[in-house]
């Protein structure tokens, strides 16, 4: 049941065997074999993830590896497997959809290292299939939280009164996104500054020097999620 493992060199490293007779080893050349692995068994294979998941900012690529093993825990290192990873659906207690936007490279040893890269902020559950077959275990499902990237002006909305009256305040709501168009989580907004810029006076009888007085912000607040 011990497979042939690989040797830095990536050559395999086999077994001598010697044959006795009446306890002598016979002359000729001892001779060597090759223990293939077996079949892929799912329940053994592994995804190096901790309990807590993978944390990655949207956009950014994020690496794991997935370990494939036979019966017997020997890697399946004579091999070429398929791994793929799913969405997890609680719902079904079964794969979902198919991840897009990752790549798998075979190290040689029988583990395949995932990168992967998400731009929609959110968190969700991951789980991986090899040569087709998914694990229906819980030891198999792992968390995946993708925070929002860096604030991005160009994705950032602004909403409020179009008109005011003067000697009022005028309430805007603005958005503050990253380049994907997810909102910007609460601790990216608290560290933001804010601040008004490209004033024009269109019309209207107001002094110039007054203008900048006129449109200072007096209060900032921050609502999550918005």
């Amino acid at each position: 049941t011990h497979a042939s493992m690989r040797g830095g060199d990536d050559m395999l490293e086999y077994s001598l065997i010697g044959v006795l007779v009446n306890g002598s080893q016979i002359r000729e050349v001892p001779w060597s074999i090759d223990v293939q692995p077996g079949d892929v068994a799912i329940e053994n294979c592994i995804a190096t993830v901790t309990p807590a998941g993978i944390t990655a900012s949207a956009g950014q690529p994020f690496e794991f590896d997935v370990v494939v093993r036979d019966p017997w825990d020997n890697l399946r290192n004579h091999s070429k497997d398929t791994v793929e990873l799913y969405e997890y659906n609680p719902a079904t207690s079964s794969r979902g959809d198919r991840w897009g936007d990752y790549q798998v490279t075979a190290t040689g040893h029988g583990s395949y290292r995932i990168t992967a890269r998400h731009t929609l902020a959110r968190q969700t559950r991951f789980t991986f299939s090899v040569n087709g077959v998914t694990s229906p275990g819980q030891q198999h499902v792992h968390v995946l939280t993708i925070v929002p990237a860096d604030v991005c002006i160009g994705q950032c909305v602004v909403t409020g009164e179009l008109s005011a009256v003067v000697g009022q305040y005028v309430a805007l709501l603005i958005a503050l996104r990253d380049e994907f168009g997810n909102v910007c989580s609460p601790q990216q907004t608290s560290a933001s500054e804010i601040s008004v810029a490209n004033v024009r006076l269109i019309s209207g009888d107001i002094d110039p020097k007054e203008l900048q007085m006129i449109t200072r912000i007096s209060r900032v607040e921050f609502y999550p999620g918005i």
